[in-house]
């Protein structure tokens, strides 16, 4: 949002500082060069029931290549010979706890 429409929202400086909870509308007029901070433009827009709306753009992008994604585990991240499917062993299922 723009300073601009800040005030053809409110009607006036001193209106926008009062309903932000400012006690003098200098703290709204500096926005006039600086533009308006974005934690302020999101207050605005909550305020507003959203009929101005903020301007926040997504984070700037690190510069460099992209995040490297793990790979495999150490070893090929296979399971062992011992705990592998297809190791030939017998998988009987063991009930706990019932009488022998």
């Amino acid at each position: 949002m723009t300073y601009d429409q800040l005030i053809q929202h409110f009607g006036s400086a001193a209106e926008a500082a009062r309903v932000l909870g400012y006690e003098h509308r200098q703290h709204v007029q500096k926005w006039k060069a600086g533009g308006i901070p974005r934690e302020k433009q999101a207050l605005i827009e909550i305020v507003t029931g959203g009929q101005l709306v903020a301007d926040i753009a997504p984070a700037e992008r690190a510069e460099g290549p992209p995040s490297k994604i793990p790979g495999p585990v150490e070893g090929g991240g296979r399971p062992s010979s011992h705990c592998s499917e297809d190791s030939g062993a017998a998988h009987v299922p063991v009930e706990i706890g019932g009488d022998a």
